[in-house]
């Protein structure tokens, strides 16, 4: 009998954190209030400081500032069979689009555009590092992702896997700048390392 499998797609939650505050000071969330009294150009640091002061369960508070974990059903009872990591995604793409039976859709060379929205320009809508558009779906026999297929559990790794070597951990340093600011973080944060398998930040 035929299972269907759920997925949740997950960020390194410090990274996520830096992309939020990005965001905002870019202007490109420009819809957004800032978290508490945060004011644009205060810095990282104050960003943190104020968001941490706020309550991360609250449905007041906009989902881009709210932790994954409060998120996806998650603080109801959902339960997924698997995390899958952006930071790992060149090791999950493939099976997965096989999976959901999209690899001519993600291969489509209308993904070779570029717009407001969208920064695309090349033929596939994701290709891992160093792997040609051409090549990515080359061997159609090997489509080990199907629904019900057991070798599927190999392919995505079990929903609790440690932490990805994720390409976010040099810019971690620019912004995670002192032992009390991780610690803070940490501690708005601590439900989602646990809830999705990543380890807490060291400096």
């Amino acid at each position: 009998m035929l299972r269907s499998r759920r997925f949740v797609f997950v960020r390194n939650p410090y990274d996520r954190l830096i992309s939020t505050y990005l965001a905002f000071e870019k202007g490109s969330a420009a819809t957004l209030e800032g978290p508490g009294e945060y004011v644009r150009g205060d810095g990282f640091a104050a960003f943190v400081g104020n968001l941490t002061r706020l309550d991360g369960a609250s449905d007041d508070l906009n989902p881009h500032f709210r932790p994954q974990s409060q998120l996806c059903g998650l603080p109801m009872g959902m339960s997924f069979d698997y995390v899958l990591k952006l930071e790992d995604m060149a090791r999950w793409y493939e099976p997965f689009s096989r999976l959901l039976g999209i690899t001519d859709l993600v291969q489509d060379p209308a993904w070779n555009t570029s717009g407001r929205e969208w920064r695309g320009g090349k033929a596939c809508f994701y290709t891992p590092p160093k792997v040609r558009c051409s090549d990515l779906f080359d061997d159609d026999v090997a489509a080990c992702a199907a629904v019900g297929d057991d070798t599927a559990d190999e392919e995505f790794g079990e929903a609790d896997a440690g932490l990805a070597a994720g390409a976010g951990v040099g810019l971690r340093k620019w912004y995670y700048t002192s032992d009390v600011l991780i610690k803070q973080a940490t501690g708005w944060l601590i439900n989602d390392l646990r809830t999705f398998g990543y380890k807490p930040m060291r400096r």
